[in-house]
């Protein structure tokens, strides 16, 4: 019963925050939706996590925001998107001999690997059946983020709301979009899985395609088409040979459109919309000379900001919901 009054007094405060950053100019708009994602991370941890997280207990053990801010002050000087985002860094915060400790240390402990969606195709007799379904499911681990700095830089790269203002800021996204498509006959129990991975930087490309993988008496079944910086993977199945595979960690904004990460990927969705947006408060927060600055002479680093805190409004509500409903909620196509 605690457990889930605490919830409703995370998710009232989110939703305050929330609702607060929608009418307040970008001079304070990154400390509340800051805060208003911190809330909805107490949320999932209170939801996933025992009574040891309780907000009580967590505030004997936990007082910490579990992360340190750091930031380059050459930033004003810094003429692109990519250096200037750059400048600005966060790392999980420890004590002692390394421990970790903080909100986000706590919800790191129950992050997990978002499912690849994709389309599937169910043939039955007669019936033909397409539907939108969950085709591959990560590792049940938690999400380990070194305890070395991560820029806002490597948040950007890896938010495939942003992947689009990456490539149009030349920044070279750390995710490549890729259309997953499985069909199967019910009654011959065997059908074919394919991914098309559209095009992208040849580096990241190359690095996705290395962690595929499937099992060595399957290969003769596997079809690669391998045109550079894009291809296909087709795999024909059946009840000898069934369906298994290992895939890169995935996210989807689309239900027809999954993005598919690196290797050097060190969380999910949400947890690099955490880190970004405590490194956007702390800066528009500790740094209002710099940041008002920025505002008004729409420097890149205030343009990154602002598209992080875009993506944060449409992405970070349904991914929490996804979380407490226990359901991953995508976009219609």
């Amino acid at each position: 019963m605690k457990q889930a009054e605490q919830i409703r007094f995370s998710l009232m405060q989110a939703r305050d925050y929330y609702d607060s950053s929608r009418a307040v100019s970008a001079v304070t708009k990154p400390v509340l939706l800051y805060y208003c994602l911190m809330n909805l991370a107490t949320a999932e941890i209170l939801f996933k996590q025992t009574g040891d997280s309780s907000l009580d207990k967590a505030r004997a053990q936990h007082r910490h925001h579990g992360l340190s801010f750091s930031m380059d002050g050459a930033v004003k000087a810094e003429s692109s998107m990519a250096g200037a985002s750059a400048k600005l860094s966060a790392q999980p915060a420890t004590r002692n001999k390394g421990e970790r400790f903080g909100t986000f240390e706590l919800w790191r402990r129950t992050a997990r690997e978002l499912p690849t969606i994709g389309t599937q195709q169910l043939i039955d007799g007669e019936r033909n059946v397409i539907s939108f379904e969950a085709l591959a499911f990560g590792a049940d681990n938690p999400s380990e983020i070194p305890l070395s700095n991560i820029s806002l830089l490597d948040c950007l790269q890896h938010m495939p709301a942003l992947h689009q203002f990456c490539w149009l800021h030349e920044i070279h996204s750390q995710m490549v979009r890729a259309t997953i498509r499985r069909s199967h006959n019910n009654q011959s129990m065997s059908g074919s899985f394919t991914m098309a991975i559209h095009p992208g930087h040849k580096e990241v490309y190359e690095n996705v395609i290395d962690q595929i993988a499937f099992r060595p008496d399957c290969l003769e079944r596997v079809q690669f088409i391998d045109q550079g910086d894009c291809g296909n993977v087709i795999y024909n199945y059946d009840r000898e040979y069934p369906l298994m595979f290992k895939l890169p960690s995935s996210c989807n904004i689309y239900q027809d459109q999954c993005f598919l990460y690196t290797k050097r990927a060190i969380t999910n969705e949400f947890g690099y919309h955490y880190i970004s947006l405590y490194m956007c408060g702390n800066y528009a927060r500790y740094y209002p000379d710099f940041w008002i600055h920025d505002i008004e002479r729409s420097s890149n680093l205030s343009m990154a900001i602002d598209a992080v805190m875009h993506s944060a409004e449409e992405r970070v509500p349904l991914l929490a919901l996804s979380e407490l409903e226990r359901t991953y909620f995508v976009l219609e196509g």
